[in-house]
């Protein structure tokens, strides 16, 4: 048999056919794993069409993505003498999205078993370690670079050894010349509709501040794309951002289908692999979603990239999303489990960004201080479970407490007492493992305090990124649609 015959004999009937679908054949193929002079060197990227990132998104969209890897390779993770396999590579996208790779193995590392390696070396209940993952790296027909970082592969055996995974990301990078390399591009592709506040005659929404700029739209298939400009220094982080401040105008974490990077001469387009589907619910909006609640979101995005604030050692951006997706993923499984990581997230928001010393509850420590020095002073005796119990709570106020920032953010005018008893009792009722009621008042009563919930977090949001524009007020009646200067008029006198 020869070595075309013998490979082909190796790829499964599925992959075959998507392979020759391509225009190559397997003789080609072989014919470029054999002419070395015809392959990139690894560091190298071919310069071809800047149409690269529209056809990868159509193939995607047509659900008919696929690539052959020449001169692939799966490089373990490690930095001393990691196992190295070559052979041909396949990459096809599955009806659900997920792209399937499988390497037909043309040299494999001599220090490689199969069953001990990808298996036996798995500890349950432990973060799988570097050396259990790959590097992909591959060229395709065009000489186009395709990677894929640390990914976990299963063995296939047949007749010789197949390596597949199915790829949580793919990513390709050539050469592209550029006029204006002062400036990076970065976009997105999201399948559904993301509820932008597109305008109906340009069919776009867009917006540009200094040397930064946005857009969005919706396209023929009713998918959404994004793209965000901004100078080259620190552009990867407020693109973070961006992407990040879009999560929450949209009310859920998102996941791209695709997306692409201009920087100095090269484009890179990176593949998801595993993707949540647009139709889960929704949190309320934080800004309206409405075209003519565009200057809104400009005016929420501006103060969000402008907020420069370190918390823990993550950009305050970074800070608030976490917290935010913590509380959309609970709250897909249902309002009861988002409520209670709602009020477990507020009190992280009001511990990371508020508290401060002057949230010590000093009179009581004073007040406890007086209290035992004018018990011991008069002989009289305080049972040992009052004086350490006193002695705890005072180790408590001597601290900056939650509450007490609580309190203090109501003087302000932040927030309100409502909201404080809505969510001390949502936080009260979760520490204490009680259940949701089983009649329509009782689900009503968890309705309102989450919702409440979802006030003050966003409140707590906007103070912090001083975004001042259009809202809604979700613990009024009817959740009407309000300016956030008049949303709490400042309490200049009261007893907390």
């Amino acid at each position: 048999m020869g070595m075309i015959e013998k490979i082909k004999g190796l790829i499964p009937r599925r992959i075959l056919s998507a392979v020759e679908s391509l225009g190559l054949s397997i003789a080609r193929s072989a014919s470029m794993e054999v002419q070395e002079q015809s392959s990139p060197r690894d560091n190298d990227l071919i310069a071809v069409t800047s149409r690269m990132f529209e056809k990868i998104r159509d193939q995607l969209v047509a659900s008919d993505f696929r690539v052959e890897l020449f001169n692939c390779k799966a490089t373990q993770c490690v930095s001393l003498n990691p196992m190295i396999h070559e052979g041909i590579g396949v990459v096809t996208q599955g009806k659900d999205g997920t792209l399937e790779f499988a390497l037909l193995c043309q040299k494999i590392d001599a220090r490689f078993d199969s069953f001990v390696e990808l298996f036996d070396n798995l500890e349950p209940g432990k973060m799988v370690e570097d050396k259990s993952r790959y590097t992909i790296t591959g060229h395709d027909s065009l000489g186009i670079r395709w990677r894929s970082e640390r990914q976990m592969l299963s063995v296939d055996q047949g007749q010789e050894l197949r390596l597949t995974s199915d790829l949580t990301h793919l990513t390709a990078a050539q050469l592209s010349p550029r006029g204006d390399r002062a400036k990076e591009y970065r976009g997105w592709y999201f399948r559904g509709d993301m509820k932008l506040p597109i305008q109906p005659k340009s069919k776009v929404w867009e917006h540009e501040v200094g040397p930064t700029s946005w857009k969005g739209l919706v396209d023929t298939h009713g998918n959404t794309e994004l793209s965000f400009h901004a100078l080259e220094e620190g552009s990867h982080e407020k693109a973070e951002d961006f992407l990040r401040g879009i999560a929450i105008l949209c009310g859920r974490p998102l996941s791209a289908m695709c997306r692409y990077h201009f920087f100095d001469d090269r484009q890179t387009v990176e593949i998801y692999g595993r993707r949540r589907g647009p139709n889960r619910n929704v949190m309320v909006p934080f800004v309206p979603r409405a075209p003519h609640h565009a200057r809104s979101w400009n005016q929420f995005l501006e103060a969000w990239l402008a907020a420069d604030q370190q918390v823990s050692g993550r950009r305050v951006q970074t800070f608030i999303f976490h917290h935010f997706a913590r509380v959309c993923f609970a709250y897909q499984e249902g309002i009861e489990n988002g409520a209670q990581v709602l009020s477990s997230s507020i009190e992280g928001m009001l511990a990371g960004l508020f508290l401060s010393d002057d949230d010590k509850d000093l009179e009581f420590v004073r007040i406890v201080d007086e209290t035992l020095t004018t018990a011991s002073a008069s002989g009289f005796v305080l049972d040992e479970r009052v004086v350490d119990l006193l002695e705890k709570n005072r180790a408590n106020a001597s601290r900056p407490g939650i509450k007490s920032v609580f309190h203090r953010l109501i003087h302000r005018g932040v927030l309100d007492k409502k909201l404080f008893e809505a969510w001390n009792k949502i936080r009260h009722k979760a520490a204490h493992g009680e259940l949701l009621g089983t009649s329509d008042s009782d689900h009503q009563k968890i309705f309102d305090r989450f919702f409440a919930c979802v006030e003050t977090f966003k409140r707590l949001t906007f103070e912090v990124i001083g975004y001042d524009g259009t809202t809604n007020d979700y613990h009024l009646p009817h959740w009407p649609q309000i300016s956030r200067s008049v949303i709490a008029a400042p309490v200049v006198k009261e007893s907390l």
